[in-house]
C-alpha cells in the first residue's frame, strides 16, 4: 500500500502492528490525497484547527506541532522549526483505505474497484540481503 500511496503528494499510513489490546477493529489505515488541508498559525493554530474540524466532522489525519506548547501552557518556546512543517496540520483524504483481519473497505468519491486493482497490480519492493541471508 505504501508503493500505491507514493503516487500522493501527502498520505498518512497508521498501523496497530497487530497489538491485541482491545478493543481494535482495523490492522491498518491508509488516506491519500487531500480534498481538503488546514495549515494553522502561531498563536491561533488550536483554535483554527476546531473551526476546520467543525466545518468537516469526520476522519481527519495530521499532526500538532511542539510550538503548540506556548499556546497551551504558560511558557515560550524559542526553539527554531528548522523542519518548516506548520504547528499544524490536517487534511480530509481523498481515498481511504481501511484494512481488518476480515476485510478491506476503500472509502472514495472516485471508482473504489479502479483503486483496488491499482493496489493489487502495484509491484512488491523486495529487499534481496534479507532473502539471500535466510
Amino acid at each position: 500500500m505504501l508503493i500505491w500511496a507514493n503516487q500522493f503528494s501527502i498520505f498518512c499510513f497508521l498501523d496497530n502492528h497487530h497489538y491485541q489490546i482491545g478493543p481494535h477493529s482495523l490492522e491498518c489505515i491508509l488516506a491519500a490525497g487531500a480534498k481538503k488541508v488546514f495549515k494553522g498559525e502561531p498563536g491561533t493554530a488550536l483554535q483554527e484547527l476546531q473551526k476546520f474540524i467543525n466545518s468537516k466532522p469526520g476522519w481527519l489525519f495530521g499532526h500538532l506541532g511542539y510550538e503548540l506548547n506556548n499556546e497551551t501552557e504558560n511558557i515560550t518556546s524559542s526553539q527554531k522549526n528548522r523542519i518548516q512543517f506548520p504547528p499544524a496540520y490536517f487534511f480530509e483524504a481523498e481515498i481511504m483505505i481501511r484494512l481488518s483481519e476480515k476485510e478491506l473497505i476503500i472509502e472514495s468519491d472516485g471508482n473504489a474497484e479502479l483503486i483496488f486493482r491499482q493496489l493489487m497490480e502495484t509491484p512488491v519492493a523486495v529487499n534481496a540481503k534479507r532473502e539471500a541471508s535466510s
